[in-house]
């Protein structure tokens, strides 16, 4: 149908309306993107069989439709029309940068992406210099391509003026996800000395190469002589750096600042710095940094209560581990079974059957399965003991539960 829809437009719109069909096919698959295409690419699949890439003309138009055959990892036949097609291409530049940047996202693919590449030869411009870049970095964060930063410093060097931003952005990512910070670094000073100038993206990755805090410092050093302000991006890149080296106090104190100068710290920086807290038994912090994700208006999710609970019960802290499940309750954030059995466990040790009580009424309301959970014959005798201990039950009694 999509076929004979796209036949009945005649000239330039006949380009024009499959480059937005494409255009919107690359939206669907971003959404769920994974091997083949994912739940939608038996779909996709259908609508590009359609429209036949064989009959496109326009070469931005071939370039998003070989992407896209790449994605539903149908490289044969991928192949066969990027060669079929490269004769009747004005320049072959911007099929080949697709075809090249399509090859990078899949495992395995390494030495295809570089034989595209070398086949291409002087004939490449900047769009295939930045595709096989970009390639390289998707390659090296797979833990693949080895000796790649040689590699691509290499290519840097035989590319010449055929680089831009993206080029040296990408060559920065690739030394710091070889955890080669020495080369990023360079490549940094390469970049500055040819006249490019830095983005976020570049200090970004800069970042995650650093493996000294004097290293952390010194990209924000270099921010701020650019006027750059550091993104959710960035931070977690500094965080993250600081968590790998342990300094769970740096990090802390990177998210203050942050916060103090009204900038963005997104939920998953947060987690870390709380992870490093636990880490190092720092349960002040922890719970600083706790405190500042709800000044944020960041929305806490089960991973961070789960750290949270886990260092109050290590700590004995019972009475801000409650505290902290009663506002899970009020924000309807679940919590795992085994966290409510540890605070129950703790508040148990420290005679704190009150405390105990109050967990299980919570349990209750938070619609957990006892016979699940494995639970129902310790916590009836908890309950005895309550009664035991001389006290009186709410009127929403647990024992309703058995």
């Amino acid at each position: 149908m999509i076929k004979e829809f796209i036949d009945e437009i005649e000239g330039e719109k006949d380009e024009e309306l499959k480059g937005l069909i494409f255009k919107g096919l690359e939206e669907v698959l971003k959404e769920d993107y994974e091997e083949g295409g994912g739940r939608y690419g038996e779909w996709v699949g259908g609508i590009m069989d359609g429209i036949g890439l064989e009959e496109v003309e326009d070469e931005a138009v071939l370039g998003r439709g070989l992407g896209i055959l790449l994605s539903l990892s149908r490289f044969t036949e991928t192949l066969k029309i990027y060669t079929s097609k490269l004769p009747t291409l004005p320049s072959g530049n911007i099929a080949t940068g697709s075809v090249i940047r399509g090859l990078g996202r899949h495992p395995g693919m390494w030495n295809l992406v570089n034989k595209v590449y070398d086949n291409w030869g002087e004939r490449r411009d900047v769009v295939v210099v930045s595709s096989y870049f970009k390639a390289a970095g998707e390659e090296v964060k797979r833990g693949g391509g080895e000796g790649i930063v040689e590699q691509c410093l290499r290519r840097l060097e035989e590319a010449g003026e055929m680089v831009n931003t993206v080029v040296y952005n990408s060559m920065i990512r690739v030394a710091g996800e070889s955890s080669d910070p020495s080369t990023a670094f360079s490549t940094y000073s390469q970049m500055l000395s040819s006249g490019f100038t830095p983005n976020i993206i570049t200090f970004g990755s800069l970042m995650s190469s650093c493996t000294t805090l004097s290293s952390i410092k010194t990209v924000f050093t270099y921010m701020s002589e650019h006027d750059i302000e550091p993104n959710s991006y960035v931070i977690g890149a500094s965080v993250g750096c600081c968590v790998r080296l342990g300094e769970s106090g740096e990090a802390r104190r990177i998210v203050e600042d942050v916060v103090r100068k009204g900038g963005e710290v997104n939920v998953a920086t947060f987690n870390a710095v709380i992870g490093s807290c636990v880490d190092a038994h720092d349960t002040s912090s922890a719970l600083t940094v706790s405190g500042l994700m709800f000044l944020t208006s960041t929305s806490p999710n089960t991973s961070t209560y789960t750290k949270l609970l886990y260092l109050l019960c290590t700590e004995r802290k019972t009475d801000r581990a409650v505290e902290i499940l009663n506002m899970c309750y009020e924000k309807g954030v679940e919590v795992e079974v085994g966290v409510y059995v540890r605070v129950v466990q703790e508040c148990e040790r420290g005679r704190e059957y009150r405390k105990a009580l109050e967990v299980y009424e919570l349990m209750r309301k938070s619609g957990v399965n006892f016979y699940e959970s494995k639970l129902l014959d310790v916590g009836f005798k908890r309950v005895l003991k309550i009664v035991n201990e001389g006290i009186s039950l709410p009127r929403t009694s647990i024992l309703d539960i058995f």
